[in-house]
């Protein structure tokens, strides 16, 4: 392998690979370039770049949709429960999702029935 091609390969991808899938030899070389790594010579982070960090250090998480989601606990009878559950399989929606598609049809139902 050519030294071009190691230096192309990013150390720190290498460096997560778990060491007993590397020869140990080859893995140090790889990342030699870590050792060297300035902390002093840094300065901070400008405020987008900032916002950007904290962002990447969230992850990914769930897409808002709407508004965003709130958790709420509510209380239901067991069989309700069990007969909700089975519905949302059979449409392949989970529990929120069914819960919420029926609270907006009850709503949308309720207001086609308002007197304009």
């Amino acid at each position: 392998m050519s030294s071009k091609t190691i230096s192309r390969v990013n150390p720190v991808k290498v460096a997560a690979k778990a060491q007993t899938s590397m020869p140990s030899m080859k893995l140090a070389e790889l990342t030699k370039d870590l050792d060297n790594i300035d902390f002093e010579n840094t300065r901070e982070l400008s405020t987008e770049m900032g916002e950007k960090w904290e962002r990447a250090k969230r992850g990914r998480g769930r897409p808002r949709i709407g508004e965003g989601a709130e958790k709420v606990l509510i209380s239901m009878e067991k069989r309700l429960l069990l007969v909700t559950d089975a519905l949302a399989r059979r449409k392949g929606l989970d529990r929120s999702k069914l819960v919420a598609k029926a609270i907006r049809e009850m709503l949308e139902r309720e207001a086609a029935q308002r007197p304009k």
